[in-house]
């Protein structure tokens, strides 16, 4: 009984941990600096971000406003999601997760992809 209990808990956490949540403009672009930049909201808002019509029909330059400045901006709009690092001295990511904005040739809104790597 007792382990059964300890597995319902660690269940729970689990799963609200990795709840989704509103798209909130303010949350989104909040950084925590440590090693790197971690954003501590991002994972629970894409689904929303990415389901809803927050972007739809909007300019590069509106993107920008509500999401924040990008990891990278050439022909798309790169944001992180998540980073995971190894533990060693020198530390390198074995895990990174981004969302990409796709743009059209007039830089308006065209379609979002999320490109995941896993060492």
């Amino acid at each position: 009984m007792k382990n059964l209990l300890i597995i319902f808990f660690v269940l729970g956490i689990m799963i609200s941990c990795t709840k989704s949540k509103k798209f909130d403009s303010h949350q989104w672009k909040y950084s925590h600096e440590g090693l790197g930049h971690f954003y501590p909201h991002r994972e629970a808002m894409l689904q929303d971000l990415t389901k809803g019509e927050y972007l739809k029909h909007l300019h590069k330059n509106e993107i920008i406003k509500i999401l924040g400045k990008p990891d990278d901006s050439k022909n798309k709009l790169m944001y992180q999601i998540s980073v995971e690092w190894c533990n060693s001295l020198a530390p390198e990511p074995v895990y990174v997760k981004n969302l990409i904005v796709l743009l059209n040739n007039k830089l308006i809104f065209k379609d979002f992809k999320i490109e995941e790597w896993k060492d």
